[in-house]
């Protein structure tokens, strides 16, 4: 990233080659606007799977997970106030095609964010939740995935999902179901 421009033209020509996706590049632009002296430094300090800061008598743990978002997507645990920072780690798949979700990957990095003694969630472009709000929405997610986790079909989906939950699915419940979809069918198609 410390070789690229960040100038408007730049961006957009990324965008228009597939290297980077119109969001993002919408966001950029937005969030700074100038950006003639942006420059990216050299990594200080790099680490594998786990690493602490202490910041005195505070410590800091940095924790890599894989997601779907980002390959190289780290959370920060600050066990002596129960907090969890998780950036966009549970964010869809934005990057290869169609928004998406894989259930089992999703899964997997739910299961290990339960391992952390947390009563704050912070995600990427929320507010802060509670506990019981975040694992509210996340059981929730992966509800929906198991229902709809073998189908590669969006109308089927929405079947399953009526025969699971005796009601048809809210716009909100329909979107996460196409991303599982999505998910089912890149799933498909790998090797």
């Amino acid at each position: 990233m410390q070789t690229l421009s960040w100038e408007d033209d730049a961006l957009d020509r990324r965008v228009q080659i597939g290297e980077e996706i119109a969001f993002c590049c919408n966001m950029i632009k937005k969030e700074m606007p100038s950006r003639g002296d942006l420059t990216i430094p050299l990594l200080a300090e790099t680490y594998q799977e786990q690493l602490t800061i202490d910041l005195g008598n505070q410590p800091v743990e940095l924790h890599h997970v894989e997601s779907e978002h980002a390959k190289d997507s780290t959370i920060i645990y600050i066990p002596n106030e129960k907090v969890l920072f998780l950036s966009d780690c549970l964010s869809p798949d934005v990057y290869s095609g169609e928004w998406s979700y894989s259930f089992s990957k999703l899964e997997r990095l739910l299961h290990k964010i339960k391992t952390f003694e947390a009563d704050i969630y912070l995600e990427g472009h929320h507010t802060p939740e509670t506990k019981e709000v975040f694992w509210s929405y996340f059981n929730e997610l992966l509800a929906i995935g198991a229902i709809v986790s073998q189908t590669r079909d969006t109308h089927k989906a929405y079947d399953l999902f009526y025969q699971e939950r005796k009601k048809k699915p809210t716009e909100e419940q329909q979107e996460l179901i196409q991303y599982f979809v999505n998910g089912n069918k890149k799933e498909h198609m790998q090797p």
